[in-house]
């Protein structure tokens, strides 16, 4: 019986590298009609319409440690439960699968998981071809647009 593959997508903000489990992505859309929030709510980049769904979208300079300046001209569009959000991002690079052996599917190289969980100060990597690449926790950021609603709204009252 061969194994289930697991597909990790890497994409880049600023000059560094990160990854995400290809589960957690809806979509790909370029950043168009972003509503900056009015007073700003950091870590907020603003708000987008994407097929009918008001999407909070995170910078992902601000979010991912570590990450420099980027164009943020990217948008990941992330569904983990019923919550969806957006990560600006400069680009997406490559799509690389894995099993639970840490063996590379036909066409990918050989790549493991290390590590104990993940967050925006990820300790949990991607490794393949000698190369590591932190992944983010998609709940994580939902959780942080969830904290940064709520310390908006405490601030207004």
């Amino acid at each position: 019986m061969r194994p289930e593959m697991s597909r990790i997508m890497e994409f880049v903000v600023g000059n560094s590298r990160w990854g995400v489990d290809i589960r957690w992505v809806r979509e790909i859309v370029p950043v168009r009609g972003m509503t900056p929030l009015p007073n700003g709510i950091p870590p907020l980049a603003g708000v987008m319409n994407v097929r009918g769904d008001v999407v909070p979208v995170l910078d992902g300079r601000k979010v991912l440690a570590g990450a420099e300046e980027g164009g943020g001209r990217t948008v990941l569009v992330l569904v983990r439960g019923d919550e969806i959000i957006g990560l600006l991002i400069d680009a997406v690079s490559e799509i690389r699968a894995f099993d639970s052996l840490g063996k590379g599917g036909k066409g990918h190289a050989p790549a493991t998981l290390q590590g104990r969980g993940c967050g925006h100060a990820p300790d949990l990597q991607f490794s393949a071809e000698g190369d590591t690449c932190p992944l983010i926790d998609v709940k994580k950021l939902q959780n942080m647009v969830a904290q940064s609603w709520k310390a908006k709204k405490n601030e207004e009252m």
